[in-house]
């Protein structure tokens, strides 16, 4: 190549690099306020973070305040209920007005003085719902009265032996056992009360002012019959899972007793 070629291209060269220097220079004031592609504020590349102004990146109208962000209407109901509970069992004072705003609702049994629950107390101990807590009543008169307090000694139950109740506190459903109800037979259910299981039956009879555990032939009826009559009793039912079906059976002697026997086949 000649020197005049060489001389002649890097004259070029050098004149190309002082126009891109030139251009890259120029101020804000060259761009053509026409030119609608990039506005003349910005001076940035279109979608950056700096071609919005820092105070209207996010508008304020947009943003919702933390304290609404859950609008009130959408509390639970039971929430709610159970805050005005709180409220109301926080502040609860047992006496006889406040106490006996809610017996309505907190005894579990009939007071009657026909039955063994006559004269037996009861307290609320706030096992199943705070308020009455701290409550304690009296079956007289045939309801349940509030009493400031529990003798020592007193034949008394309480919410916390409801789940389930014991065959003891049970009975206080049974007639009062008396003179005038002696030899009179009640029964109860045995069981945890689950359904999927079986469900016993025990028998008790009244003798001399109490309530005796007694075979179940004490609930056969002895009106009309001769002996070798057959009694049955069903003394456990299946539940709807398990357990069987279990009957006893007696045949009445000629001593006016029963004696247990075989059941006859259905049938028979």
């Amino acid at each position: 190549m000649r020197k005049s070629s060489f001389v002649i291209i890097a004259f070029a060269a050098s004149v190309a690099l002082v126009a891109c220097d030139d251009s890259s220079s120029a101020s804000d004031d060259e761009v053509p306020e026409s030119s609608e592609s990039v506005p003349k504020s910005s001076g940035a590349v279109p979608g950056s973070s700096a071609s919005m102004p820092e105070s209207s990146a996010i508008p304020e109208s947009s943003v919702t305040p933390v304290s609404s962000a859950i609008p009130e209407s959408s509390n639970n109901d039971a929430l709610s209920a159970y805050y005005e509970l709180f409220k109301s069992s926080s502040s609860f004072e047992p006496d006889s007005a406040s106490c006996d705003s809610v017996i309505s609702s907190a005894y579990p049994y009939e007071c009657s003085d026909s039955l063994q629950i006559d004269g037996v107390y009861y307290s609320m101990s706030g096992y199943f719902r705070s308020v009455g807590r701290g409550c304690t009543y009296r079956c007289q008169d045939n309801k349940w009265s509030y009493v400031s307090a529990i003798p020592d000694g007193a034949e008394h139950f309480s919410d916390m032996d409801m789940g389930p109740p014991s065959e003891e506190i049970k009975k206080f459903l049974f007639k009062k056992c008396n003179a005038g109800n002696e030899g009179v037979v009640d029964s109860l259910s045995t069981g945890s009360g689950n359904p999927k299981g079986g469900t016993g039956r025990d028998f008790y009879r009244c003798e001399q002012g109490n309530w005796v555990k007694s075979p179940a032939w004490v609930a056969c009826d002895t009106t009309g019959v001769t002996v070798g009559d057959v009694c049955q009793k069903n003394v456990y039912s299946r539940g709807i899972q398990f357990g069987d079906d279990t009957w006893l059976c007696y045949k009445y002697t000629d001593e006016g007793t029963w004696e247990s026997t075989d059941c006859p086949e259905e049938g028979e």
